[in-house]
């Protein structure tokens, strides 16, 4: 799968590395859509362009590919 800027990208669990993750794809332009995490205030000091959900399923439901550094 090819990626691009316009590619809706979801994020699975926010601790240290799906922050990273996160502000790198910002940092490169891509679309992060949604966010989610068991604690839910590692969602925090994100843009508000980002929707934090409740679980990966609706994460999922926002994007076109999700990371996830979790077994899910």
């Amino acid at each position: 799968m090819q990626c691009n800027n316009g590619t809706k990208v979801g994020i699975v669990g926010m601790g240290h590395v799906g922050n990273a993750v996160c502000h790198n794809l910002l940092r490169k332009g891509y679309t992060v859509t949604a966010i989610t995490d068991i604690k839910p205030d590692n969602c925090k000091g994100f843009p508000e362009s980002i929707a934090v959900k409740g679980t990966a399923r609706e994460v999922a439901e926002l994007s076109d590919i999700v990371v996830s550094g979790n077994l899910i």
